[in-house]
């Protein structure tokens, strides 16, 4: 008896779990399983299977029975490979931790403290819906994804996990009385008809469909669209090529009949068509991704909730928070809304191995300018909107950028004259570059002018502003604790000014200062660090 019970306190000391406290996931957890596996084998092995098609094409007989067969062997092996998975996947809960043992040839053990839990998300896909089941993700600040994911749990389950992840990270003092609240109050969560909210919490953004038709003009996807529609072309240009002349043989008929202004407005009216089809996805991805979004003050923590075939819920403890970034986009500007983004610590800096897997931030679409303010005093405090005076750059930054655009332009146009024109033409040449060094200068001078006027810094009593940007804009909001260090960075002809650059770094973001008085650089850097050091609230 005496054996047993000093078992139980050596596991409690430990956080091993018993033999006895194992669960293992519900047998529809194959399901995703299975899906997650035929999306790795397309990510990272779409090369082999491509040149195994093409070998199967060359090769097989005509009626097609090797395709089948191929389809066949292959999803019978993401099914024995879901299952193995399923077998072999064990997790165990306790009030402080959870454990997790996973793998079907190289066994893995996972243990993460509650306490260190930085992000909590719930997502519950349109095939998990109708069975009441959602996927849980818990991230620490050491990931780089997401280090603890169960699939197909009820949704009671879930919450109850972050009830006690809830219950690890409050103060000592606060815990008994905050666990006992909540049990007694369950967590709150929009209602599914829109903006209310079921139980404590406060609705403090509700976004409707006009508003993410919005964000789906404002956002840079229809550009990334563009981008990878341009990527293809440019990585198949002889398909390409021959699509466009069989494009072009078909329409020679009719544009052989049309003027020349005609068939200039017919291509126009081409590419603006393709624009408007980019515009088009870029606005079904928004209404799809963000459909029903409300964000939820739930006392020491935020929740988001979106999604139309994919339901998602993001959980931010509040001190968790390492700090906000405004983004708007040059139609963002025109449209007058911004993004904002939640940062914190762990996942945001990807290795070659898990390039594309991102971590899901927090982030509230299209916010409105007449709702700015309420928002930002809402989450951080002591913000306001409009922002504080910004404290600008030193106009050296206008001069420094100048030199370098200067002599760039007149080395290229001086150059790229000198190879064109005859060796007689040496003063032509010469004028070719005086002008093109006109030019550019101009033109210089109006992008370092405007990026000065971009660029800034403000500074409250516990709270720190940057902004940046050309053509659209980013604003990031950090308490001055929240930062882990800094750095000072001044060349020649920044030292012979007395000027610096500094860099402020904090966990999972950057931003810098630049063009800055090198006294004040060092006393701004030695002010964040103290605050660092000697604020008494944990940065994590």
């Amino acid at each position: 008896m005496r054996q047993g019970s000093m078992t139980k306190q050596r596991q409690a000391e430990t956080h091993t779990p018993s033999q006895n406290n194992w669960r293992r996931l519900a047998p529809l957890a194959v399901l995703p399983l299975v899906i997650k596996g035929a999306v790795a084998l397309v990510r990272q092995g779409w090369q082999a299977f491509a040149g195994m098609a093409a070998a199967v094409h060359f090769t097989a007989d005509p009626h097609g029975l090797v395709w089948l067969w191929l389809g066949l062997g292959l999803g019978l092996v993401l099914v024995a490979g879901g299952i193995l998975q399923w077998w072999h996947f064990r997790y165990a809960l306790d009030d402080r931790a959870i454990t997790l043992c996973r793998g079907v040839f190289s066994r893995e053990r996972l243990h993460l403290d509650f306490a260190r839990v930085q992000n909590l998300r719930m997502s519950a896909p349109i095939y998990l819906r109708p069975f009441g089941l959602v996927t849980l993700a818990l991230d620490s600040a050491g990931s780089q994804q997401a280090e603890i994911v169960l699939p197909a749990i009820s949704r009671s389950l879930a919450e109850d996990i972050a009830r006690r992840v809830h219950a690890a990270q409050l103060p000592q003092a606060d815990r008994h009385d905050g666990q006992a609240h909540s049990r007694a109050t369950p967590v709150a969560r929009p209602d599914e008809a829109g903006g209310t909210c079921a139980g404590r919490g406060a609705v403090l953004v509700h976004r409707t469909s006009r508003d993410l038709i919005r964000q789906g003009l404002a956002s840079n996807t229809a550009w990334v669209l563009a981008g990878v529609l341009a990527s293809l072309v440019a990585g198949n240009p002889d398909r390409a090529g021959r699509l466009l002349v069989a494009l072009l043989e078909s329409l020679l008929g009719p544009l052989a009949d049309l003027s020349w202004p005609a068939v200039a407005a017919l291509v126009a009216g081409g590419v603006g068509g393709l624009l408007a089809v980019t515009l088009l996805l870029s606005v079904l991805g928004s209404l799809v991704h963000f459909h029903g979004f409300a964000l939820v003050d739930e006392g020491r923590a935020w929740r988001a909730r979106h999604g139309l075939l994919e339901k998602r819920e993001i959980v931010v403890t509040k001190t968790k928070l390492q700090a906000l970034s405004l983004r708007q986009t040059v139609i963002g500007r025109l449209l007058g809304v911004w993004e904002l983004r939640f940062h914190q610590a762990g996942g945001f800096r990807q290795n070659q191995a898990q390039k594309g897997r991102r971590q899901q931030r927090l982030i509230i679409p299209a916010i409105r300018e007449a709702e700015l303010g309420a928002v930002l005093a809402a989450l951080v405090p002591g913000a306001s909107w409009p922002l504080p005076a910004m404290r600008r750059p030193e106009p050296f930054l206008v001069v420094h950028g100048m030199r370098y655009a200067l002599v760039l332009a007149a080395a290229a146009g001086t150059g790229l004259a000198g190879l064109l024109l005859p060796a007689h033409a040496a003063g032509v040449a010469l004028a070719a570059g005086a002008g093109t060094t006109t030019a550019v200068g101009g033109l210089s001078y109006l992008v370092l002018r405007r990026l000065r006027q971009a660029r800034g810094h403000a500074l409250a009593a516990d709270l720190v502003v940057t902004t940046r940007g050309l053509l659209g804009r980013r604003i990031v909001l950090f308490r001055p604790f929240k930062t882990q260090w800094v750095r000072l960075q001044a060349g020649p002809a920044l030292r012979r000014r007395q000027l610096a650059h500094l860099t402020i770094a904090l966990a999972g973001l950057r931003t810098g200062i630049i063009y800055l008085p090198a006294a004040e650089a060092h006393g701004l850097a030695a002010r964040l660090l103290h605050q660092a050091a000697g604020d008494p609230r944990p940065w994590y």
